[in-house]
């Protein structure tokens, strides 16, 4: 229980959406989630290196690169950090 809360955390700050997703599982309104969603979450929420390599390498080729540079000092991001640096290699910095 308590990876699953610690995943949750961690997706939550690395993926806004995640908050809703979230939400819309543990929370009864008009537009619930499916059973199908439901289960890709919890998949997500098992997995956070997983989930945190894909959306680094979808997000990382949009972010400026004074940013991309902060990102480099963050210890969260260290298995993601050769995406990165190759981003930045790529734009000549």
């Amino acid at each position: 229980m308590r990876r699953l809360i610690g995943a949750t955390g961690l997706v939550c700050r690395i993926v806004p959406i995640g908050i809703e997703a979230l939400s819309k599982l543990w929370h009864d309104d008009r537009n619930t989630v499916s059973a199908q969603r439901a289960g890709n979450v919890i998949h997500w929420l098992n997995q956070p290196g997983d989930l945190l390599q894909r959306w680094v390498r979808l997000m990382t080729p949009h972010l400026q690169t004074n940013a991309l540079k902060g990102l480099m000092n963050d210890s969260r991001l260290i298995p993601v950090k050769d995406v990165m640096q190759a981003e930045l290699q790529r734009r000549g910095c």
